[in-house]
């Protein structure tokens, strides 16, 4: 490619280009509320550019397109679903239809569509329900332009740096141990399943948060306790940050987590750089993933700081989620048997969060339900007296 002749495609490419990419999301949505289908989707898109993967982008768009479509018939056209919902449910949706285009390909391209790094196969699993839920909230176009607008500024900005830095540092900076992630690649559709229906059962079901939804995949993938005890430190830091930060400028909360997304992924970058440096081997392997470890401190502490969260509650979910996920691989690599158990293990999870969410819903209903009879009656009283 044009773009592999100006700078070197490794690791600190994709961090730069993935910080670029969220900045840049942030400032639109600020200047214009704007949103792109998922603050990383135009740097993730821009990123497999970069790395030639032109089909995994149209398969990711594709699967939005049909997620959504299968939304709109199936639910959408009987029942009145809330943003969270909404969101989980044409995510769950995406994962779903990927897993079947993944198992069905895979005879003829290995790993998946040729990605060949685990946070961008995650990506085709969590993306397409990101923009189909932008869709359908915002518009298809509005969404498109952003996203466009956003991930050609993100090239156009990060071209001459990257071009420059090359002229002055070729090769690349990064210190990594490749190859040393527990999840092998035959498993990666696995462990993406079940991350994301882990992360919804958390949320919908105890309440607990768990860094996103590539948080407890990561933390099984990568990291020991102390570096995961690291992790959750930069997210303190970073949630302690932002909140300094929007008690002087009034930020919405898309603008706070964008601000957690930037910031957590500045100080991960930070410390991994120096904690490589020193030599410390847990922070080596971890440097090895180009941008989960950047991620993951943002969005675990854009969880710890919502309303309904905390840190313990973000620890512990990110702990359960990774428990699940661990659980379930592990389980497959002992063979047919227990990849046939471990696919029991996902459907089950995926089961429980339907029959949590059926009742959430029953409940939203009947309190919908009970609140418009109390309108109405509050309509009628004053009417019924003055007939009197």
């Amino acid at each position: 490619m044009i773009l592999e002749q100006l700078f070197v495609v490794d690791i600190d490419t994709e961090r730069f280009v993935a910080i670029t990419g969220i900045a840049l999301a942030f400032a639109l949505y600020t200047r214009t509320r704007l949103v792109t289908g998922g603050t990383i989707t135009p740097a993730y898109f821009t990123i497999l550019l970069l790395n030639g993967r032109i089909t995994a982008m149209v398969v990711t768009v594709g699967v939005a397109v049909l997620a959504l479509v299968l939304v709109r018939w199936a639910l959408l056209a009987r029942y009145a679903l809330s943003r969270a919902w909404l969101s989980g449910v044409l995510i769950l949706v995406g994962a779903t239809l990927n897993a079947i285009v993944d198992l069905l390909t895979r005879q003829f391209t290995e790993p998946f569509f040729g990605v060949q790094q685990l946070i961008l196969v995650l990506g085709l699993y969590v993306t397409p329900g990101l923009i189909a839920y932008d869709w359908e909230r915002q518009g298809f176009w509005k969404t498109n332009v952003a996203i466009t607008v956003v991930g050609v500024s993100t090239i156009v900005l990060t071209t001459p740096v990257l071009w420059f830095a090359k002229q002055l540092l070729p090769g690349s900076s990064a210190v990594v141990i490749e190859g040393v992630g527990r999840i092998p690649e035959d498993l990666w559709w696995l462990a993406s399943v079940l991350a994301i229906v882990s992360t919804l059962l958390l949320r919908f079901g105890p309440g607990l948060r768990s860094a996103g939804f590539i948080g407890g995949m990561f933390v099984f993938d990568a990291l020991t306790p102390v570096t995961f005890g690291l992790a959750v430190a930069f997210a303190i830091a970073t949630m302690l940050v932002v909140g300094a930060i929007a008690r002087i400028a009034v930020m919405t909360p898309r603008q706070r987590f964008q601000a957690s997304l930037i910031l957590g992924a500045l100080g991960s970058w930070f410390g991994l750089y120096w904690f490589t440096r020193l030599g410390y081997e847990p922070a080596i392997i971890a440097n090895g993933f180009a941008l989960e470890p950047l991620l993951v401190v943002g969005l675990m502490a854009s969880d710890m700081a919502r309303a309904d969260s905390s840190v313990l509650k973000t620890v512990v979910g990110t702990a359960a989620s990774a428990a699940l996920v661990g659980g379930g691989v592990l389980l497959a690599q002992t063979g047919a048997l227990g990849l046939a158990m471990a696919g029991l293990v996902a459907a089950a999870a995926i089961a429980i969060s339907l029959v949590i969410g059926i009742r959430q819903l029953g409940q939203q209903a009947r309190a919908a339900a009970e609140l418009g009879r109390e309108v109405r009656r509050d309509y009628e009283q004053p009417m019924t007296q003055s007939s009197g």
